[in-house]
This record gives C-alpha cells, sequence and structure tokens, in this order.
C-alpha cells in the first residue's frame, strides 16, 4: 500500500472519499437486501411491524439509488484527477532529465498517453474496486438474506430498458468525447514541444511558464474528461435507477402474489438472490487482481522517476553574480568508447568576440553545448565561471549569464508572443519594437492571434523561423 499511497499525491482525500463513499453504497445495498427479507417474514407471519420494515425498505432503496450515484461520481472524478496528477508529475520529473533522445521521449509520450490512463484505471481505480468486492463477499456471506423471486415478464421488461437506456441517451456521446479527443491532441502537441525544446526550456529559465502553460491543457483535458463522465454517469444513474426500480418491483409484486396464496415463503428466493450476489464479486475479483498485478510495473516506473526528481534541486548551487569569465581546463569528453573533444584548455573574457572554427564533426556543437551546460555533464576536467565550477552554480544564476542561440530554431506549440517572450511580463510596445526591428512585423500580422503549430513551423522558411 505504501507505494500506492505515495503516488497518489494530493488526490489522497479524494481517493479515500471514493473509497468510503464505495464501502457504504455496499454495505446499504446488502442491508437493503436483509430487510427485503424481513418484510417478506412480517407479512407472512401477518406481524404487527411490517409496515415500518417496509417503510424501512423503501427508504432504503431510496438511499441506495443516491448512493450509487455518489459511488460512481466520486470514483470517476478520482480518476480523472489522479490522471492530471500522474501527467503533471511524469512531465516535470522527465524535463528535468539530462540528454533524453528521441527515443526516450517517444517512450514517455506512450506513457502518458497510454500507461497513465491504463495504471489509473487498473492499479488506482481496481484498488477501490477490490475493496468494494471484498466487503460485498464479507457483508453477503455473514447475511441471510430471504427476498422472492420475480416474475419473467417484470425481469425481461425491465432489463431491456437496462440495454435499451444508454443507445437512446448515447447520442451526446460523440460530441463530448470528440471534445476529449481534441483536447488530448492539444496538450500531447504541446507536451511533445516542450519536451523537445527541454534544452531551451532549461537554458532561458523557462520551466516555470512550460509548467503552467502545459498545466492550462491539463485542467482543459480534466474538463473534457469531467463533461464525458457526467454523460456516463447520467446513463450509470438511470440504468442503476432502473436497476433498483426492477427489485422494487419485483418485491412489490411479490408480495401481492404472496397475499393471494400464489407463491412460496421468501426464504428460498433469498437463498437464491444470496447466491447470485456471491458469485459476482467471486468473478470480477480475479480479473481485479490480475489486473492490478499486470499494471504494477507501470506503478514502479513512476515512482522512479518521481523519485529522480524529488531528489534534484534545480534551485540549488552558487551564485557567482556577472559572469567575468569562462575557463576552461583540460576538457575531455567521449561518447561509447569515441573520443570527440581531448585536454581542451581556453579561457573567455567577458566584453570579447570569439571564434571557434574547425571541420565538420570536430565537436565545435558539442563543445559549446558542454560550455553552456545543456549537454552531458559526465566530461573530464573543469569548466568554471568566475572561478567557479559551472556544475556548481544554480541554473538561475548560470543562465542569466550563459544563454546559447542554437543552431536549429526551436517554437513551441504557443502564442508568437509566447515564443519570443518565453513567459516574461514584457510591455507590449516593448514586445513590438523588438520584433518590428527585426523585420518581423509580417509574422506579427500572420500569426499574432493564433498558435505556432509543428506543421506551422515547418511551413516557415529558415530565415522566418529563426526570428
Amino acid at each position: 500500500m505504501k507505494p500506492l499511497w505515495k503516488a497518489l499525491g494530493p488526490n489522497r482525500p479524494l481517493f479515500l472519499f471514493a473509497l468510503f463513499a464505495g464501502e457504504f453504497f455496499v454495505s446499504v445495498s446488502i442491508l437493503s437486501t436483509t430487510v427485503s427479507g424481513e418484510v417478506v417474514t412480517s407479512v407472512i407471519s401477518n406481524s404487527d411491524r411490517r409496515a415500518a420494515i417496509l417503510t424501512a425498505y423503501i427508504v432504503l432503496s431510496a438511499l441506495q439509488v443516491i448512493l450509487s450515484q455518489v459511488d460512481m461520481y466520486s470514483t470517476e472524478k478520482f480518476k480523472i484527477r489522479q490522471k492530471e496528477h500522474l501527467r503533471r508529475a511524469s512531465f516535470r520529473a522527465f524535463s528535468c532529465i539530462g540528454g533524453a533522445d528521441h527515443k526516450a521521449i517517444s517512450g514517455f509520450v506512450s506513457f502518458i498517453n497510454n500507461d497513465i490512463p491504463c495504471l489509473t484505471e487498473q492499479y488506482f481505480a481496481g484498488t477501490i474496486d477490490i475493496i468494494k468486492c471484498i466487503t460485498m463477499l464479507t457483508f453477503s456471506a455473514c447475511s441471510l438474506l430471504y427476498i422472492h423471486w420475480v416474475m419473467a415478464a417484470v425481469v425481461l421488461g425491465v432489463s431491456v430498458m437496462i440495454v435499451l437506456a444508454p443507445k437512446w441517451l448515447g447520442k451526446k456521446d460523440g460530441k463530448v468525447r470528440e471534445e476529449l479527443s481534441k483536447g488530448l491532441g492539444r496538450y500531447n502537441a504541446i507536451l511533445q514541444s516542450f519536451l523537445n525544446g527541454k534544452n531551451l526550456i532549461k537554458a532561458y529559465l523557462y520551466q516555470q511558464r512550460s509548467n503552467e502553460l502545459l498545466d492550462l491543457e491539463n485542467r482543459r483535458v480534466e474538463k473534457a474528461e469531467s463533461a464525458v463522465m457526467k454523460r456516463s454517469l447520467l446513463i450509470y444513474s438511470i440504468t442503476g435507477v432502473l436497476q433498483v426500480s426492477k427489485t422494487v418491483l419485483i418485491f412489490i409484486i411479490g408480495l401481492f402474489l404472496i397475499g393471494v396464496g400464489q407463491i412460496s415463503i421468501g426464504s428460498l428466493v433469498a437463498v437464491i438472490q444470496l447466491a447470485a450476489i456471491i458469485s459476482s464479486p467471486i468473478e470480477v475479483l480475479a480479473y481485479l487482481f490480475h489486473a492490478k498485478n499486470e499494471v504494477r510495473p507501470m506503478l514502479e516506473r513512476f515512482n522512479k522517476l518521481t523519485a529522480s526528481y524529488e531528489k534534484a534541486q534545480p534551485e540549488a548551487g552558487k551564485d557567482v553574480g556577472r559572469a567575468q569569465e569562462i575557463t576552461v581546463s583540460h576538457l575531455s569528453y567521449s561518447v561509447g568508447g569515441l573520443t570527440i573533444l581531448k585536454d581542451i584548455s581556453i579561457q573567455f573574457q567577458r566584453g570579447k568576440k570569439y571564434v571557434i572554427m574547425g571541420e565538420s564533426g570536430s565537436g565545435k556543437s558539442t563543445f559549446l553545448r558542454l560550455l553552456s551546460h545543456i549537454g552531458d555533464d559526465s566530461y573530464e576536467g573543469d569548466i568554471l565561471m568566475n572561478s567557479t565550477d559551472i556544475l556548481d552554480i544554480s541554473p538561475r544564476s548560470f543562465y542569466s549569464e550563459v544563454r546559447p542561440v542554437f543552431q536549429e530554431p526551436y517554437m513551441f506549440f504557443a502564442s508568437l508572443e509566447e515564443n519570443i517572450c518565453l513567459g516574461r511580463d514584457i510591455p507590449q510596445n516593448l514586445y513590438r519594437g523588438v520584433v518590428s526591428k527585426l523585420n518581423l512585423d509580417h509574422l506579427l500580422e500572420r500569426y499574432g492571434g493564433e498558435e505556432i503549430a509543428p506543421e506551422t513551423v515547418e511551413k516557415m522558411s529558415g530565415g522566418k523561423s529563426s526570428g
């Protein structure tokens, strides 16, 4: 339970509420069945308490309808919130990992889109279902329920209504699910753009803003999922009412038939009902335990990912102030046994310009990436800024002085203004003035009111996108 409790994060209260709501619903359902048996007995014995017992049964049945909706709502809301939490925590953890290649990014996107929903459904919600099934088995085994059987016409009629209800009410489901699909597509596009540009995010201190933008889209997905959940809840509520109504009708008609002497004592029927109640959760439990074990590696992956994030302290380190010099001392770097840089020593002083030249593949870009602290940190030698190792300098202090200009331009799935300002509160006149000085007014006119999608960037020329 410890890994589960840890992974719940801020959703622990909602998890407990959904669990207790389910337990209460199961308890009232079993109690309602028990009371129905008492009603049968009181009618047969012509007891003076039969009116009170019948009233208690009707009240419990009504409470059962209400609790079924509370149970459904709380569980579905928990699953939506848990997926939102897992997506947020996973992205923030993965965005702090350096050197993730395209394969790792693709695998992470697959984890976000496929594994997290499966993990939420089968592990977290599955735990609630397992406990509910165990409770149902326990209460059923400890109770002797006496309920009568139902005429075939009543069973068939209500059952047909239960089967057809989702089809009658499901016409709007396609629209809300389409909105959810669009929201997920938008979230995935923004997620992919931030992941592909995470080095730029790190270098330009854009982490907080990117988190805010992705959280906004995450909340939009949550809202769309809530709309789908409400449609499902509506159908579930109606079918739940029909299910309970079926039980009530069966019972009332049974009482009538007992009164006219057309059916036997209700104890036999109660045994049949008890057998049905016990058989169902046993079958479900077998599936739930299997499904929970099946997704356990996904939970381990999530916990491992977030554990590395919790240990990281992105703002920890020294503040060295204004950079006066950057010194490279005996720098060497190898990948897979291939030496790319070997014993490089050089000093860069503030206010001077330097040109680094070399043939293709000589390591110029690698050297600049290491110098900018956006490459692999497993190099030999030292890179110092103001006589302090850059690995010991806080990211905010370092990147406020060192800003790499990347060879290949990258634009996030966001507005043109967001791509230029990167979350900074820049006055509109200053923002438009910079755009004008760069001769990019045409971009402002064309893309000022829309977001820069990946396909839009591909249509831009190198000059336009590099602006």
